[in-house]
């Protein structure tokens, strides 16, 4: 078997209470792009919709499929989603509505690999506590 993997289109976003765009997919992914979205990540955020980041991400992955391959897409192209977070308040939605938007993004061939950055001196309000 033989996979080829590509990267054609970086998106970032950051996320919280909100979400909003770093660097959108028509915007060629450089070092100094990704520099300058590394000075946005901050982790300063109260709270963590997770849901409603999947829920928007799927979309956006969606539309940029269909921007890409035309207004039908390509239902077999896959698409991989990072997310890295602190892990606070993961379930602040509800673990159902957490499930369901993760379910929703794998119909629609979107992978998720979520990374927690946890703060082992913050021992108050930490994932792992």
């Amino acid at each position: 078997m033989f996979l080829q993997v590509s990267l054609h289109v970086v998106i970032v976003f950051s996320f919280g209470e909100k979400v909003s765009l770093l660097h959108p997919f028509h915007e060629q992914f450089t070092s100094q792009s990704g520099a300058t979205i590394l000075q946005q990540f901050s982790f300063e955020q109260k709270k963590t919709k997770i849901a409603q980041l999947l829920e928007d991400m799927t979309g956006v992955m969606l539309a940029s499929r269909t921007l890409r391959h035309g207004s039908v897409g390509q239902p077999e192209t896959s698409q991989l989603l990072l997310v890295v977070s602190d892990g606070r308040g993961l379930f602040l939605e509800g673990v159902e509505a957490v499930k369901a938007s993760v379910r929703k993004a794998r119909e629609a061939n979107v992978f998720i690999v979520f990374v927690i950055i946890d703060n082992p001196s913050n021992k108050v309000g930490t994932f792992i506590s």
